[in-house]
């Protein structure tokens, strides 16, 4: 109902190559032109080398800003997952989640800072009463990157296997972000881009930093590095052959080191890995 056509846009990234990710965008252009909405624009940066460069348009503000939204948003599914299972009253977690979801939306819009209120989100989740008597199988869910985090494009499947008395992680969707900066690394090398090569490698490190500073303020272990997941990935699928193939196979792996009781893989139908 607040939707305003003259303040608004569209944000969808973009990959190169038979992967149909490049294609979304261009279906949401179809879909808003059809719903006469032609002048709203769809921002889509391609992934590849080029993408900080697409980004740098809008400044480092928002760089910044988009990629603490994404990390407590990713902290915070992780968390829900860690505690909703042994919630002695349904839906208790969801509730805290929830509410924290939407001044958390409005404070990143409004570029306030997010940590203090996470501290206050933490110990109401700390405080919902759990029963941990009896324990739970943990299961991985691994995949295509979309498809694994939009519950509808899964059918809830999270939600189906806690009612079916598991325990559930998933990587985060800050992990294909890792992996494409080390693609884009990979790229620029071989393509002599230095200068696009120094910003990634350190943008890298200060996301990373920025990403295990609000973890560890939500009460959740910092994930695997993407090379960590390429080494174990490597016997079965040599890291040239980019994409979620890799890093599926390699999550896997990881998973039955941490001795999961089961790994699910998601992809969408007809996908390449």
């Amino acid at each position: 109902p607040n939707f305003d056509p003259a303040k608004s846009a569209f944000f969808m990234a973009q990959g190169s190559g038979p992967c149909r990710f490049g294609q979304y965008y261009k279906l949401h252009r179809i879909i808003l032109d059809d719903l006469g909405l032609s002048e709203v624009p769809i921002y889509a940066p391609n992934q590849g080398p080029s993408l900080f460069d697409d980004l740098g348009t809008i400044g480092l503000r928002f760089l910044i800003s988009a990629w603490d939204g994404m990390c407590v948003v990713d902290g915070l599914e992780a968390r829900v997952r860690m505690i909703r299972p042994y919630e002695k009253k349904a839906g208790e977690t969801d509730k805290v989640y929830d509410n924290a979801l939407d001044t958390i939306c409005n404070m990143i819009e409004h570029g306030k800072p997010v940590l203090p209120f996470l501290k206050r989100v933490r110990k109401k989740l700390d405080a919902v009463k759990i029963d941990r008597n009896n324990s739970k199988p943990k299961i991985g869910i691994a995949g295509e990157i979309y498809v694994r985090s939009q519950k509808f494009s899964n059918n809830y499947l999270i939600e189906k296997l806690e009612e079916l008395g598991c325990e559930v992680s998933m990587p985060s969707i800050g992990e294909w972000i890792f992996y494409t900066n080390f693609t884009r690394v990979m790229n620029c090398r071989w393509f002599n881009q230095y200068r696009r090569l120094i910003f990634t490698k350190l943008f890298d490190r200060y996301m990373k930093w920025r990403q295990n500073k609000i973890y560890k303020v939500l009460g959740v272990n910092s994930e695997a590095d993407i090379i960590t997941l390429l080494n174990l990935a490597e016997k079965y699928v040599h890291p040239s052959f980019e994409g979620e193939t890799i890093l599926t196979i390699g999550k896997t792996i990881e998973c039955i080191h941490d001795n999961f009781s089961g790994v699910v893989n998601v992809m969408p139908f007809t996908c390449m890995p």
